[in-house]
């Protein structure tokens, strides 16, 4: 049994922190990171993916030369065996 067939992501949770909100709107090609608004162009950008019990969990990190100015993760939670076995009953 190939378990990677199996598991399917459901919807993504995401959660949003700010440590200073941003007065007016971010000029397009900039992000809002702990050190102001930088150009995206100005930044190094790093994707890791990992594989959790739970979900697949996604994190998108920009660094400013070696500084970690930003770090966005995104969740895609696997469902339960629990209810999956439940819904088949059904």
């Amino acid at each position: 049994m190939n378990l990677s067939q199996h598991i399917q992501p459901v919807a993504p949770a995401q959660v949003v922190i700010h440590s200073q909100v941003p007065e007016g709107e971010i000029p397009e090609g900039s992000i809002f990171t702990n050190q102001g608004v930088l150009p995206l162009d100005a930044l190094t950008v790093k994707t890791i993916v990992s594989d959790e019990q739970d979900a697949v969990v996604t994190a998108t990190e920009f660094y400013l030369q070696d500084v970690l100015v930003r770090r966005d993760v995104n969740l895609a939670l696997k469902p339960k065996d629990i209810l999956n076995i439940e819904a088949q009953e059904i």
